[in-house]
């Protein structure tokens, strides 16, 4: 009788046992499900991203080419209107760079998997990090800066040791760039600087501080922050912009260009 009672004990510890294994077995099983379903969210919201941007550069590559075509045709008038134009067609360029920019950023994250060892400080991003941040950059494609601006504030603050915080700042203040809030749009390009000043967006923050005094009239301030960037990397792409916006300033300089709208500028943080 007492054996029976020792076997009986026995069956219901393996029974509770195997209960307890499938409970554990099935909460790791739903939290699988959770990861996937975020990485899914996350993998959509690149798709997004990627094609809006080829969008957009498909757009202004063939703005640019019609643009340059004419100015081809138009060369030896040399009037008001083609230096106007002209103008205009520097801004394409301007937007193109930006997307260009936007595209290899976003394919780089997502080739390493958006994770990996990181620095300084900071730390990897996770999907979810991933997606927010991408969700505000759609919306700076989408042209509704307002919103990017709102949701790159929230992401700083909800991530402010992300490896992509500094992206996120300079994303920031290219929205107030875009809006031609150019007073806002230095401020915001200088917390890339003063934040983080091993980020690679750093010669691209000050080439587009140098980009808005030019268009606020702020000529030789423009050229400190242009020949900064030819200083500190000679041989990078910004550089090259810089020397070409210098360039252009001898040319509003000597009247052959046309000036940018007057805007007061701020007090500045040369460089």
């Amino acid at each position: 009788m007492k054996s029976f009672f020792l076997l009986f004990g026995l069956i219901l510890f393996l029974h509770s046992s195997v209960w307890a294994k499938d409970d554990r077995y099935e909460q790791e099983i739903q939290e699988l499900k959770r990861v996937v379903e975020t990485n899914n969210r996350s993998l959509a919201d690149t798709v997004q991203t990627l094609a809006q941007i080829r969008s957009d550069l498909q757009i202004l590559s063939g703005e640019i080419e019609a643009a340059k075509h004419f100015i081809d045709e138009q060369r030896n008038k040399g009037d008001q209107g083609l230096r106007d134009f002209d103008y205009r067609l520097t801004g394409l360029e301007e937007k193109l760079s930006m997307f260009s920019h936007q595209f290899e950023e976003v394919f780089t994250q997502n080739s390493s998997g958006g994770t990996g060892s990181v620095s300084d400080g900071k730390t990897a991003q996770t999907s979810e990090e991933m997606g927010e941040y991408q969700k505000a950059l759609v919306e700076i494609n989408l042209k509704n800066y307002k919103k990017a601006v709102e949701l790159f504030e929230a992401y700083l603050k909800k991530y402010s040791k992300s490896a992509l915080a500094d992206n996120a700042q300079y994303w920031k203040g290219e929205a107030y760039f875009a809006t031609k809030d150019y007073a806002k749009a230095i401020l915001e390009f200088e917390k890339v600087n003063k934040n983080f000043p091993k980020s690679p967006k750093r010669a691209a923050a000050i080439l587009k501080q140098g980009y808005a005094l030019f268009e606020m009239k702020s000529y030789q301030d423009a050229r400190t922050f242009l020949q900064k960037i030819i200083n500190d990397f000679p041989h990078s792409e910004e550089a090259s912009l810089a020397r070409e916006r210098m360039h252009k300033i001898d040319q509003v300089l000597a009247g052959t260009a046309p000036a940018a709208p007057e805007t007061m500028a701020p007090p500045l943080p040369f460089p």
